[in-house]
């Protein structure tokens, strides 16, 4: 639960007399946690100004620790939730989506962007207690035999496609995940793949 202390800081902050701006900035220097908490103890017309200030790209990772998720969401228009929505991991989208009502849902649904779409759609495929469930769409992907230059590349190129990204593979020649925990059975699947592909004919 937050701290008191820092509730009042953060409604002392929102209700300040500085510009939007520092306003924003000194709110994000608190954990999401906290701005979830507040948000969830601010009254509709202080909450939409909390939202807006925060912005889209910011406020979907907030939502995540709220509990009152699909209260927050039913005081926004459906546009600004689509937008909060494309911004996030597909994942925590899926998550999102989940706490709505089934008309909520589909109202939202319907404004996001295709390729978000077609990523959550992805991850919902997968019940909870498959390993698919915990993928994400959201990594970069850059090989061994890169140089610095060539990594750096990459990974800015792959970035500018993908949020807040917090993965990055290596892969070896072979397409393989090179040094996980578990290379001997990625390797071993690449070999029975290629056993399939290509069998031994006596």
């Amino acid at each position: 639960m937050l701290n008191r202390d820092f509730l009042e800081e953060l409604k002392k902050i929102l209700a300040s007399n500085l510009i939007d701006q520092e306003k924003r900035k000194c709110i994000l220097q608190y954990h999401h946690s906290d701005i979830a908490e507040l948000l969830d103890e601010l009254d509709d017309e202080h909450r939409a100004e909390l939202i807006r200030l925060i912005g889209a790209e910011e406020i979907g990772e907030i939502l995540l620790y709220s509990d009152d998720v699909a209260d927050i969401i039913e005081d926004l228009n459906p546009e600004e939730v689509a937008d909060i929505i494309e911004e996030m991991d597909a994942d925590d989208a899926l998550d999102i989506l989940e706490e709505l009502d089934e008309n909520q849902r589909e109202e939202i649904e319907a404004l996001i962007d295709e390729e978000s779409m077609e990523e959550i759609l992805i991850i919902e495929k997968y019940e909870d207690f498959m390993i698919g469930s915990k993928m994400t769409t959201n990594y970069i992907v850059i090989n061994n035999s890169d140089d610095v230059k060539s990594a750096m590349k990459k990974v800015i190129s792959q970035a500018s496609e993908n949020d807040n990204v917090s993965t990055i593979y290596v892969l070896d020649e072979n397409n393989c995940l090179r040094g996980g925990r578990f290379d001997y059975i990625t390797k071993l699947a690449a070999k029975c793949t290629i056993k399939r592909s290509y069998p031994d004919y006596v």
